[in-house]
This record gives structure tokens, C-alpha cells and sequence, in this order.
């Protein structure tokens, strides 16, 4: 696999046929920085257009299907370089 500049940039949680999608992204003293409900926006690595401090993030995407109503919720942490 080839990386193309900049294929590396946003960071988006990937789910398919969703009716709810929520996003959620926090520096590590729980500051939220971004908040999204459509599944195609992702975090760009800034906040109020100034780019955030390399380090460790946490984020929170909770989605829920149009089929059958099916939930999943995925936590965890992701690194800014």
C-alpha cells in the first residue's frame, strides 16, 4: 500500500449505514475539542484552528444501524504526531 500526502490527515472512525453517528475527541484533561454527528467528518488535529499538542487523545464514536437498530460504541485513545 502506497501513502499518499496528506492520507494520514483526518482521524474518522469507519462505520457503514448508520442512522446515528456521534464523534467525540478530548486532550488529556478532558477538554472536548471536537464534536460530530456525520460519520464523513473526522478530527484534523486542531481546535479553534490552532493545531493541538503531539500526544495523546482520547476519543468516544458511538454509532447505531439502520438495521435493526444495532448500537456499537468504540472507545480508545490515538496519537498526534
Amino acid at each position: 500500500m502506497t501513502v499518499r500526502d496528506g492520507a494520514n490527515d483526518i482521524f474518522r472512525p469507519v462505520f457503514f449505514n448508520v442512522s446515528y453517528y456521534n464523534l467525540k475527541i478530548y486532550n488529556r484533561w478532558g477538554e472536548l475539542l471536537l464534536e460530530s454527528h456525520n460519520a464523513y467528518n473526522g478530527w484534523n488535529g486542531k481546535f479553534k484552528g490552532e493545531d493541538q499538542e503531539v500526544g495523546a487523545y482520547i476519543f468516544m464514536a458511538e454509532a447505531k444501524g439502520f438495521v435493526a437498530d444495532a448500537q456499537k460504541m468504540i472507545k480508545g485513545n490515538l496519537t498526534l504526531l
